[in-house]
């Protein structure tokens, strides 16, 4: 009988009925088997024998050999065989059974297409007559049947091929316990945000935020305008006040809860955060079993509720439409069909911690099985991290942001603040932390040598400090930067004095020089040839040279020395101060060369240093080139 469904267990338990009465019946009269049978159809069929309504609905008249034959089969194949073989024989054997390519053609539209109707799938099936296919194709509504009698029998395929979702939450295979291994209290925090169905009295559609303690199932609601990263933050911020400060903060991959606002903050606060791959809301059961229970609890009575499906939401629709037209007949009040989002949020809260928190859950299993999240966090006897500071949870909660520091300050959301302590530290970069309900100062971290972050000041908004305050912090920043440029100034001077860097290029030069003679003296000698290179200009410029060295020929040995000598002596005497009489000027030079070796020959008297001088320089190319433009001259003037 466990084997059977349907109107086949149905025909199978009111004939059992019907067999065990006559067997009684039979016992009791004292007649033969037959005679007896035949006492009792007549008696049934007249409504004297006593059985239920619902039997005598599925067998209205019996007969003996009804009755000898459902009372044999019960003693060779037990109380299933009274069934019978309804359709038995024809399974298999159906206008579509017994067509492969109608079959198929049946599966591969619906494993196409899940949601085509019976009437498209039998138009394919006249598509392939049309192409030529011979196949006889079956009503429309036994098409609708066979699709239907297919479903049954395929209930968990037919489900995942129309709603994958679903079937996952209602098919998929799930003989363990996803929290089996979480074990301490604030081990595992699950967030998710979910569109609400609820339509506040500002017009506008609100959401939800959650976050859930998965240890206690402790849960807490946020509701907002928007799901952002300033949401998650501050329903976070309520969370670790209450509960304490988590391990792991499992997220889907929502930009609210993976933008670089909320990573700063899990980073921040020694949090790990574990983002799950997109669209597995099973490897987050808690979070999104409690919003179910959330939306079908006290809500669908709350004032907001707009319904969960298509269907409710169109009722309530109606209802609001005829309830203010009932209103519009002269009433003077206001239909109160929504709440504002202040109420909601205390709705939310007043569920979460009176109602939600104090019903045992049913996800808590072991030790904790038939506890309330409540009771559960006060049998936690293990320890609890907890933020003892509130005030600097909120500078790490602040929007935040990194900045260059300029010499006007540091921007940030279109605002300018600045501080005397920023003057050091122009053109650097700093994190600007905001607080959002007041916006009026900056919280200015720097990161220091380690990668850390150093605290340097709470800066003002400009643009609301008064003359005074802003010429004073002017002057203050004009100090401070002075003091920092001053100090590092030696610091820098300091290394450059210990290091020799004045004579820098001179290092540099004498290590090239060394490196230089060091290869050409290892290299072997070069292979070309040297060959002479003519052109007309080297040939005019040799002749040049040709005429100077008839006029002024080369000395070398002792003269050359001599002149070296003197060159020497006279620029010693140039410096300590005793050559003033030496022009600065090589034309200056040759002029009083020529006139000293003119009163020379005249038979003047020179100064010795000078004749010496004179003697020297006019055998150096200056003069000789000065007096070859001279003659020259006067050859051209003549």
């Amino acid at each position: 009988m466990l084997s059977l469904a349907g109107a086949a267990k149905k025909r199978a338990e009111a004939r059992a009925a019907v067999v065990l009465a006559a067997r009684m019946f039979t016992v009791n009269v004292r007649l033969a088997y037959t005679r007896a049978l035949d006492a009792f159809a007549q008696r049934y069929n007249a409504g004297e024998i006593d059985v239920e309504p619902w039997v005598r609905e599925v067998l209205p008249e019996v007969c003996r050999s009804s009755l000898m034959r459902w009372d044999a089969r019960v003693r060779q194949g037990g109380a299933a065989s009274l069934a019978g073989n309804y359709g038995r024989h024809r399974k298999g054997k159906g206008l579509i059974d017994s067509q492969e390519m109608v079959e198929n053609t049946i599966l591969g539209m619906f494993a196409t297409y899940p949601h085509a109707s019976a009437q498209i799938i039998l138009e394919r099936l006249q598509s392939l007559i049309h192409q030529g296919v011979s196949i006889e194709i079956p009503s429309l509504r036994r098409l609708q049947a066979w699709i239907a009698d297919w479903k049954a029998r395929n209930g968990s395929l037919a489900l995942f091929m129309t709603a994958p979702d679903k079937w996952k939450g209602q098919c998929q295979s799930a003989t363990g316990d996803a929290y089996e291994l979480i074990t301490e209290y604030n081990e595992r925090w699950e967030y998710d945000g979910t569109p609400a169905d609820l339509l506040l009295n500002d017009g506008k559609r609100y959401t939800i935020v959650g976050i859930i303690n998965v240890y206690s199932r402790e849960l807490k609601l946020e509701v907002a305008e928007r799901s952002t990263g300033r949401t998650v933050a501050n329903l976070t911020r309520r969370c670790l006040l209450d509960w304490g400060v988590p391990r792991w903060a499992v997220t889907d991959n929502g930009k609210e809860f993976v933008g670089a606002y909320m990573k700063g903050v899990f980073l921040d606060l020694g949090i790990t955060p574990l983002i799950l791959p997109p669209f597995q809301p099973r490897l987050k059961p808690a979070i999104e079993r409690v919003f179910r229970t959330f939306s079908h609890h006290l809500l669908t009575i709350c004032p907001c509720y707009v319904g969960h499906n298509v269907a409710t939401r169109q009722e309530i629709r109606e209802r609001e439409t005829f309830a203010k037209r009932l209103m519009n007949r002269g009433k003077s009040e206001e239909l109160s069909m929504a709440i504002g989002p202040l109420e909601l949020q205390a709705f939310c809260d007043e569920w979460t911690d009176n109602v939600y928190r104090h019903k045992p859950h049913g996800g808590l299993k072991g030790k904790l099985k038939g506890m309330t999240p409540w009771e559960v966090r006060q049998a936690w006897g293990g320890e609890v991290r907890r933020i003892e500071d509130e005030r600097a949870l909120d500078v790490l909660l602040m929007d935040c942001g990194w900045r260059e520091i300029t010499k006007k300050g540091i921007r940030f959301d279109g605002l300018r603040f600045d501080h005397a302590a920023l003057g050091a530290y122009v053109r650097q970069r700093a994190q600007v932390r905001v607080d959002p309900t007041d916006r009026t100062h900056a919280w200015i971290f720097r990161e220091d040598e380690q990668g850390g972050l150093q605290y340097l000041c709470q800066a003002v908004e400009v643009t609301g400090m008064g003359l005074d305050e802003r010429i004073r912090l002017a002057k203050e920043k004009k100090r401070a930067q002075m003091a920092y440029i001053t100090k590092e100034k030696r610091l820098l001077d300091a290394a450059a004095e210990a290091t020799d860097a004045k004579n820098a290029a001179r290092h540099i030069l004498d290590m090239h020089r060394d490196k230089a003679r060091a290869i050409e003296a290892s290299a072997a000698p070069s292979g070309h040839t040297v060959v002479p290179h003519e052109s007309a200009a080297l040939s005019e410029a040799a002749e040049a040279v040709s005429v100077v060295n008839a006029t002024a020929p080369k000395h070398g040995g002792a003269v050359a020395d001599a002149a070296r000598a003197t060159a020497l002596k006279a620029l010693e005497a140039s410096d300590s101060g005793g050559t003033d009489w030496l022009p600065q000027n090589p034309r200056g030079q040759y002029k009083l060369c020529r006139s000293t070796l003119d009163a020379r020959e005249r038979g003047e008297f020179v100064e010795p240093d000078i004749l010496a001088w004179a003697q020297t320089f006019v055998h150096s190319n200056t003069y000789q080139g000065f007096a070859l433009a001279d003659g020259q001259a006067l050859a051209a003037n003549g």
